[in-house]
C-alpha cells in the first residue's frame, strides 16, 4: 500500500494539481494543498496476467456476432448519457466507458448507474494529456489519481481497463499501464464523431451501423449527435442479432474462440496421422 501525502502533492505538475482539485472539490478550480486529506492507493495488480500488447479488436469469426461500443467520457450532459443509459438498459445492451477527469465530479451518479447496468468503466487518465510526452512518473500519476477519484466518490474501479488520450502510448508508456494493473484498450472502428469538420448524425448513424462482429468501437460522449446516432442504431444491431457486449466479455469470447479453434486444429491434425499397420 503506497501513500501519497500532502506534502507530496505540492511537487506536482501545476496541470496534475488542477485536475486534482477538481476532482477533490469540483469546480470552481480551487487548489487547497493544505486541507487535502492523504489519499491512499491500492496499486495490487489485479490476478489475471495482463498483456503489454494493446488491444484493438478480436477475429470475426470468434465474435459469435458480438461487438463493443467504448465510450469515451470527455464531455457533454449529464442528462444527455442518463439518457443513453436508459436506453442500453431497455435493448439489453452493454458498453463500456473510459473516464475523463474532466467529465467524472459532474457525473459520479452516472457512474454507479453504468455499473450497476452492468457496463464496464475504464481509465481515460486525470487530464487528458499526450501519454508520450510525459514523464514516467506523471503518466503514473495521471492513471492513479483518476482511479483514486473514482473510488473515493463511488466505490468503483476502473481496473482493469485503460484507454490512453489520443490512442497513443510510448513502449516504456505500455509497460507502466501493464505495471499498474491496466489493459490497454484500443478500437479498430472510429467513427470520427470528434474530429472537425464534425459528422452530421446520419453520417455516424451509417458508420455505426456499417460495423463488423469482433469490432472495438470508438465513439465520445462530447457530442449530442453521437449519442443519438448510438441509441438509433440500437434497433438495428437487434434486427441484426449483433449483441453489444463490454470490453472484458469480447475479449473472454475471443479467448473462448481461439481456444476452441486451435482444439478442432488439434484434432484434425491427429485424423492425418497415417494409422499403425
Amino acid at each position: 500500500m503506497t501513500v501519497i501525502s500532502r506534502t507530496s502533492l505540492i511537487a506536482l505538475p501545476t496541470f496534475m494539481l488542477s485536475g486534482l482539485a477538481y476532482l477533490q472539490f469540483g469546480p470552481p478550480y480551487r487548489i487547497e494543498i493544505p486541507s487535502l486529506p492523504k489519499i491512499k492507493l491500492n496499486l495490487t495488480a489485479p490476478r489475471a496476467p495482463i498483456q503489454l500488447t494493446p488491444v484493438y479488436s478480436i477475429p470475426p469469426e470468434h465474435a459469435q456476432k458480438s461487438i463493443a461500443i467504448t465510450v469515451d467520457a470527455e464531455g457533454g450532459s449529464s442528462q444527455d448519457m442518463a439518457r443513453l443509459l436508459k436506453s442500453l438498459k431497455v435493448r439489453k445492451s452493454k458498453a463500456t466507458f473510459f473516464i475523463c477527469g474532466n467529465w467524472a465530479p459532474y457525473n459520479y451518479p452516472n457512474i454507479k448507474k453504468m455499473v450497476a447496468d452492468g457496463h464496464e468503466i475504464g481509465n481515460h487518465t486525470l487530464t487528458h494529456k499526450f501519454g508520450p510526452k510525459l514523464s514516467d512518473n506523471d503518466l503514473k500519476l495521471e492513471l492513479i489519481y483518476l482511479e483514486t477519484a473514482i473510488n473515493k466518490h463511488t466505490g468503483l474501479t476502473t481496473k482493469p481497463l485503460f484507454r490512453p488520450p489520443y490512442g497513443a502510448t510510448s513502449p516504456k508508456g505500455r509497460q507502466i499501464i501493464k505495471d499498474l494493473g491496466y489493459k490497454n484498450i484500443l478500437w479498430n472502428v472510429d467513427i470520427r464523431d470528434a474530429l472537425k469538420p464534425y459528422p452530421s448524425y446520419e453520417t455516424m448513424l451509417a458508420r455505426l451501423i456499417k460495423v463488423h462482429p469482433g469490432s472495438i468501437v470508438l465513439m465520445h460522449s462530447v457530442r449530442k449527435e453521437t449519442l443519438n446516432a448510438l441509441i438509433a442504431a440500437l434497433p438495428y444491431y437487434k434486427e441484426k442479432g449483433i449483441k453489444l457486449v463490454t470490453v472484458s466479455e469480447l475479449i473472454e469470447i475471443g479467448d473462448a474462440g481461439h481456444k476452441k479453434a486451435l482444439a478442432k486444429k488439434k484434432v484434425k491434425m491427429q485424423n492425418k496421422k497415417p494409422k499403425a499397420k
